[in-house]
């Protein structure tokens, strides 16, 4: 109960940009160390990142200043990963979880200043056996669809990543996810994908005898779209 009744109260601040908001901002930052309330603290970051929950919003007369999530991301997100990384394992995944919801509710343009500390933490996410494997390739593919040029710089690190979810996942929905993150890495520069182009091609040949339709059917999608990079001496 008390983690609920902070999340609202941090919320209804964030909107009105009220000068106390800080204060109850950094009581849910200490709290997701908390071993009794830290998991239940994490649904405060994604109701911050909240657009409308029914009930704060202009049409129930709250007062809703601009930008206010980006305001909220730019204070919570560097005490985030520096205590993700200096935290212990049992209390390390609260501060993950919450991550990733700031980074849903937030464009390419806010997340870019932070981009190299944060890209590292979605890498190790994108894993098999990692819980939040599938929220982390949301992430990523709502990145990639929107070609945020920062991405390309980092291909060669997660492509790899990307052809081994897509076969060894046991979950379909990782398995489609990847390959939709896979699809829409080709909106990058061919001197950039050229390199990868025979790997991702051999790879995606086998995952055409999964077992699921819908799977099939994104694997020969995304494959028609590797191959039809139009690349001058390919053969070379």
């Amino acid at each position: 109960m008390l983690s609920f009744k902070l999340s609202w109260i941090t919320t209804s601040l964030s909107l009105k940009g009220h000068r106390k908001l800080r204060q109850w901002i950094d009581w849910s930052l200490n709290l997701l160390a908390d071993p009794l309330y830290g998991k239940m603290m994490t649904q405060c970051f994604k109701m911050l990142t909240q657009s409308d929950d029914g009930y704060l919003n202009k049409e129930c007369f709250c007062s809703v200043k601009l930008l206010y999530r980006q305001r909220i991301f730019c204070y919570v997100i560097e005490p985030l990963i520096c205590k993700y990384n200096t935290s212990p394992e049992s209390v390390k995944e609260n501060y993950l979880i919450s991550i990733l919801y700031q980074m849903d509710g937030n464009s390419y343009v806010t997340l870019s200043p932070y981009f190299s500390k944060i890209l590292p933490l979605l890498l190790q996410l994108l894993s098999p056996e990692e819980v939040y494997v599938l929220q982390s390739l949301q992430t990523f593919c709502n990145l990639l669809e929107s070609k945020t040029p920062v991405l390309e710089d980092y291909l060669q690190s997660f492509v790899p990543k990307l052809l081994n979810l897509s076969q060894s996942s046991k979950y379909m929905n990782i398995r489609i996810v990847a390959l939709q993150c896979l699809y829409n890495c080709c909106d990058y520069s061919l001197i950039k994908l050229l390199p990868l182009k025979r790997q991702v091609i051999s790879e995606l040949s086998k995952c055409l005898d999964d077992k699921k339709r819908l799977v099939r059917k994104e694997v020969v999608r995304t494959k028609s779209r590797w191959l039809s990079i139009d690349v001058v001496n390919d053969d070379d």
